[in-house]
């Protein structure tokens, strides 16, 4: 194909002074995340060895801001297969006003192509291993979230960059433009996306890219999220198959939890998961995986199928208590609360809202229901901590039916964890993951 010639690639010849230092109004796309990180940002060095890499990557930092201006006018730019959009880069270079050595065309085509398939400016930020989610807001900023601080990038896209980000991940994700809502979500490799159109964010399109977590136990326990003990009895609560509920503040490891049970623990098991958005990568073949909200219509025939199959377990990430549970075991709901005493109020009211019934009979109904409430906070607003295990049983009072087994007190857990303290199924998942177990000793 000639594109020398024709019109479209007369496009991609660049004007003189492209290479120019950026101006005020510019966007900065090689923003150093060193300078708002403590952790030292990769970036090739200056080596006599890496002489030729530097200087292409110091080359092609100035030519992407043009490159993504020249594709953001061009409207049938993501109808062009891929050998189509590396020919029109490559003329691009080739009528640029430097000397790009023949050998290094290649991969100077190469890079910026999978530069401006991806995220474009975002791309850069997004393949740092220290950076867990980039947030996108309209015109205005770029954030990043590192060890769980959101910190300002002073990097601000142009509406041409937000819109080619946008079709380049209705490309990938293979999602019709048409078909979406103003709040919409898909799935890349390792990245979950979610987009707010500017039809309801006033400061323009938002888009969040969130890493998945590593789901393993490894990460889990030293992640200091829960001891090695509590963990234990998890996960021989989960093997009699009783019913929990994870309680926690938003973002304080309730899915990073729920991801960690299906993935360490139920490889080989029958499960159901559902959730409102794709949130957990699943390993598991066994597992089936449902994209759902309990407000939409066909919602009570999609439990009524899933319940027809007898799972061996069924994990519900949708922040609410669903009606049917009850008969079940092998249940995991997760729940948006602050505290036990509020996940317990939340789930009463559920009940005497959906089944249209009194107070005593719901409260009734939740602890004939679920066996544990296991509680998870963000300490001082950073680093999520499991703070109590409750167990519920059917009992004349109310003291009775709540009893507290495992606490978090001034940084050191007090803990009457029934026995037995451990099972086989435990000892084996953390010998597995290189752990060390032991059943007695103070934890902190």
């Amino acid at each position: 194909m000639v594109l020398y010639s024709s019109k479209l690639s007369s496009r991609f010849k660049r004007d003189k002074g492209i290479l120019k230092s950026s101006h005020d109004n510019e966007v900065n796309d090689t923003v150093n995340i060193s300078e708002i990180s403590e952790e030292k940002d990769i970036i090739l060095s200056n080596n006599s060895s890496q002489s030729v890499i530097t200087d292409l990557a110091d080359v092609e930092k100035n030519l992407r801001k043009a490159l993504l201006e020249k594709i953001s006018s061009i409207p049938v730019w993501a109808d062009y297969d891929s050998e189509k959009q590396k020919d029109l880069i490559r003329t691009f270079l080739l009528n640029a006003s430097m000397d790009i050595p023949s050998e290094s065309m290649p991969l100077l085509v190469d890079s910026l192509y999978n530069s401006i398939l991806g995220f474009g400016p975002l791309e850069d930020l997004i393949k740092k291993d220290n950076v867990s989610s980039v947030i996108v807001n309209g015109t205005k900023n770029v954030y990043i979230e590192i060890a769980g601080k959101v910190l300002n990038t002073e990097i601000a896209l142009s509406e041409e960059q937000i819109k080619l980000i946008i079709n380049n991940i209705l490309s990938i994700s293979g999602k019709k433009a048409e078909k979406l809502s103003d709040i919409w979500s898909c799935t890349i490799q390792n990245l979950l996306i979610s987009v707010i159109s500017s039809d309801i964010a006033s400061s323009g399109t938002v888009i969040s890219i969130r890493k998945f977590p590593d789901y393993n136990i490894d990460s889990l326990l030293s992640s200091g999220i829960m001891p090695r003990e509590i963990f234990d009895f998890l996960i021989s609560a989960i093997d009699m198959k009783k019913n929990i509920v994870i309680s926690g503040d938003i973002n304080s490891g309730k899915t990073l939890l729920i991801g960690t049970i299906i993935n360490s623990m139920m490889l080989n098991k029958r499960g159901v998961l559902l959730q409102e958005m794709p949130q957990i990568c699943l390993k598991s073949g066994e597992f089936m995986n449902f994209l759902v909200k309990k407000s939409q219509e066909n919602f009570p025939v999609i439990l009524s199928e899933l319940f027809k199959m007898m799972p061996d377990y069924m994990l519900i990430d949708l922040n609410s208590y669903v009606q049917g549970i009850a008969e079940k075991k092998g249940v995991i709901l997760s729940l948006r609360s602050s505290s036990v005493n509020d996940a317990f109020s939340k789930l009463v009211s559920s009940i005497m809202v959906e089944e249209n019934c009194t107070e005593k009979y719901a409260k009734h109904k939740v602890l004939d229901c679920f066996d544990y409430i296991i509680q998870i906070n963000n300490i001082h607003g950073e680093t999520p901590k499991l703070t109590s295990v409750v167990e519920l049983t059917p009992a004349r009072t109310a003291s009775l039916s709540i009893k507290t087994i495992a606490k978090l007190v001034d940084g050191e857990y007090v803990m009457e964890i029934p026995q037995p303290l451990t099972s086989i199924r435990a000892e084996s998942l953390i010998s597995e993951s290189g752990l060390k177990s032991s059943r007695f000793y103070k934890t902190k």
